[in-house]
């Protein structure tokens, strides 16, 4: 038996994983190549400015509360709804979501009449460092963006259905709407509204999100069901695991609020520095990382239904191990092409030299997270199949702790990429400690073949990256766009095939089955000249 077929019979098959994740990346892909026309739209009209962090920090306080609307609630509606719909059948499941999402929906309400009163207060604490005049624009941004926090309340829970449905189609077609939706609104309505075009798109995208959502629900037939109560159907379970994610999501966003408030004492551009670099790195995870935990993480709750007690360990185990192969030379290559990937994306208009150097420092400093973020993922994912909400309200704990505290002695011993670096080191920390844990619940979860994976896999990636880093790194690319567009494709290109040929050496041998599977299928269905003679 094969480890694919050995992985479906335990519940966790990586080619169905696969398959959705491919959907949803496929639309992500979409929404990652629109958000980096849209930030090379502010670089190019507005650069590093007080403006623009003014904007930033006015985003501050309503994506912190998205967050927690749209993560620990949604991330255990997902085990609950199934759980219910497992014993008690499709209508009673569509209940205790509505009941969710209905709840959810009038704290967000709430919520958001809450930030239109106290948004001049907010701004105070997250902004230090803003000017007055920048303090008044942050304030008027922050009340723009208010209404997201009640959209999340219901747009949390309709993802949630679709994903526990298995309903990615339309999970991508909503995320890829919302995307354009906020590209269209800032390109058209810049030159009337200038960065408030920004705010209104970041309004109107994820509103449209949740239309789509909604219809996809209706044509799947499970439209959630709102009500007040939902008796004997696991509301008590679903809010024991909810809670300690919950809580765990409202103390991460203390990250971004210290990060960004640390960032402003640093002078006018250093918000938009973290902003832009954060925005670049997450470009080759972005498309993948949250596809691959939303596609996972169904199957991982599954196979804790099965009558295999390994199988959600194994399943573990195998989809750590191919996301270190594939992800560690891209992290390490990240970190190498950082000044020419900068100057590729950034570099004309309002961007000066001196924006490009620091926003690079910033790239390379969040470099680790390419890899960091997809292990976390799978973790997460496997812990939360556990329904162990109290273990990742201890790592949201300790991801605060360690992250402010690095903040501080690496932000003021190194500026703003000093930030960008605590929040690496963080990941990977908090990641290790999830390991540990898992590992403890899961006695069949086998870390030495993990950490022989990082290692040479890391072994593997070093030779490229040195050598191209060096070249990069000391100003030897082209001056014109099209020159460093064609310099960043052969050096990721080059990079990539050295790996594989050094990883294959040291019997690494999934990045050759990969690019192999790739040529198959790029080249499958042509026939050969004279085959049929």
């Amino acid at each position: 038996m094969t480890d694919a077929e050995r992985g479906e019979a335990r519940g966790v098959s990586l080619g169905s994983v696969g398959r959705a994740a491919a959907i949803l990346t496929g639309a992500t892909v979409g929404v990652q190549m629109l958000a980096i026309v849209r930030e090379l739209f502010l670089a190019a009209n507005v650069g590093l400015s007080a403006d623009l962090d003014a904007l930033l920090i006015g985003l501050v306080l309503p994506t912190m509360l998205v967050s927690i609307l749209t993560s620990g609630p949604s991330t255990a509606l997902v085990p609950a709804y199934l759980e219910a719909r497992t014993t008690h059948g499709p209508a009673a499941a569509l209940k205790l979501a509505g009941t969710v999402m209905l709840w959810l929906s009038l704290i967000g309400l709430a919520l958001t009449l809450f930030l239109e009163v106290i948004a001049p207060f907010t701004v105070a604490i997250t902004g230090p460092g803003l000017s007055e005049a920048s303090r008044e624009s942050a304030t008027l941004y922050l009340r723009v963006f208010a209404p997201t926090v009640f959209v999340a309340g219901v747009s949390g829970s309709l993802y949630a259905v679709l994903q526990a449905e298995g309903r990615f189609s339309a999970i991508a077609w909503a995320t890829f709407s919302g995307a354009v939706v906020s590209l269209l609104s800032l390109v058209l309505f810049y030159g009337q509204l200038g960065l408030g075009a920004f705010a209104l798109g970041n309004l109107l995208g994820p509103t449209v999100a949740m239309g789509m959502m909604l219809a996809g629900t209706i044509r799947a037939r499970v439209v959630p069901r709102p009500g007040l109560r939902a008796r004997g159907l696991g509301l008590r379970a679903y809010t024991q695991h909810a809670t300690p994610l919950t809580i765990s999501g409202a103390i991460l966003q203390i990250n971004a609020v210290f990060d960004r408030a640390i960032a402003s004492l640093f002078g006018a551009g250093s918000v938009s520095a973290l902003r832009y670099g954060d925005t670049l790195i997450r470009v080759p995870t972005g498309a993948i990382s949250p596809a691959w935990g939303a596609a996972i993480y169904p199957a991982l709750v599954k196979s804790t239904q099965g009558s295999d007690p390994s199988g959600l360990a194994e399943g573990s185990s195998r989809s750590l191990h191919y996301v270190t192969v594939i992800f560690m030379p891209l992290a390490v290559l990240t970190l190498a092409v950082a000044p020419l990937g900068v100057a590729v994306a950034y570099g004309r208009g309002a961007f000066t030299e001196a924006d490009l150097q620091l926003t690079s420092q910033v790239v390379a400093a969040f470099a680790p997270l390419v890899l960091v973020l997809m292990l976390s993922q799978t973790l997460t994912g496997s812990l939360n199949a556990l329904r162990k909400g109290r273990i990742l309200l201890a790592a949201g704990i300790i991801n605060v702790i360690v992250n402010c505290t690095l903040d501080v002695a690496l932000g003021w011993s190194m500026g703003v990429a000093g930030i960008a670096l605590s929040s690496s080191v963080t990941a990977i920390v908090v990641s290790t400690f999830k390991a540990w844990r898992f590992r403890r619940l899961q006695p069949a979860f086998n870390v030495r073949p993990l950490l022989s994976a990082l290692g040479r896999s890391f072994i593997a990636s070093t030779p490229a990256a040195v050598v191209i880093g060096a070249a990069l790194w000391t100003g030897h690319y082209p001056g014109d766009l099209l020159g460093r567009l064609v310099l960043l494709i052969g050096c990721v290109t080059g990079g990539m095939l050295l790996y594989i040929a050094i990883a294959d050496r040291l019997y690494l041998h999934e990045p050759r089955m990969l690019l192999t599977a790739i040529v198959s299928r790029l080249t499958r269905g042509r026939t050969p000249a004279g085959a049929h003679r």
